[in-house]
């Protein structure tokens, strides 16, 4: 199996007062390149603190992560911050797009930020657009859009600048079973083109996935 990102020995406490909350337990796994993993769990489970460690957005308090050879965990917070910028994409479950921002705009952010040249973006912001169906919906504010509608320029958005993984967090929660099922869709087909991990206990997710990690009071199960 070709392996995107390794794990080894993720550990990660937090203190509370005078107590040390252990989070994850020494968990250490394989993401495999252009494929779907799910973290699965209950809320408090650990596979959001997980995912965030994989994605480089938190340290663990021990542990090592490789994304394609490279040391995420002894990165520079500027190196980090590049990565997240130009390699990593992210699909939160509140969507987070910019209000005061078209859905075209919302992408070409995206773009912007990853240094990708002017001349390129307004193709590629179509393109991401039309890939999530909304192609014809680049000039409205999030606002004029459904909740689903919203999560596929966020999808959009993550995809833009052609991120090695994308990570995504609870993705369909906020939304009506056809329409998570619409979004699962989606990402099935992006996984010919990027890594996809997602945390989610969403059944319908976890079914789409190429592999499962069951995660239950920060270990594997």
């Amino acid at each position: 199996m070709d392996s995107i990102i390794t794990a080894k020995d993720i550990r990660r406490s937090f203190i509370v007062g005078e107590n040390t909350i252990e989070v994850l337990k020494g968990i250490s796994l394989e993401i495999p390149r252009n494929a779907i993993t799910v973290l699965r769990g209950r809320s408090g489970s650990g596979k959001t603190t997980l995912m965030n460690i994989l994605g480089a957005l938190d340290p663990p308090t021990s542990g090592q992560v490789f994304l394609d050879g490279e040391e995420l965990t002894s990165a520079s917070e500027a190196r980090s911050s590049e990565l997240r910028r130009t390699q990593l994409g992210f699909i939160f479950q509140s969507v987070a797009l910019v209000g005061m921002m078209s859905a075209s705009e919302n992408v070409d952010f995206a773009l912007r930020i990853a240094g990708v040249p002017a001349q390129e973006r307004a193709e590629r912001v179509h393109e991401c657009l039309s890939l999530v169906g909304l192609g014809n919906k680049g000039a409205h504010m999030p606002q004029e859009l459904s909740g689903g509608e919203q999560q596929r320029v966020a999808i959009a958005r993550a995809l833009a600048h052609r991120p090695k993984v994308i990570f995504a967090d609870e993705p369909t929660a906020e939304l009506d079973s056809l329409t998570g099922l619409q979004v699962v869709k989606i990402f099935q087909e992006m996984r010919e083109h990027t890594t996809m991990v997602i945390a989610t206990h969403d059944e319908a997710v976890a079914a789409a996935a190429d592999q499962v990690y069951e995660i239950e009071d920060g270990v594997l199960k």
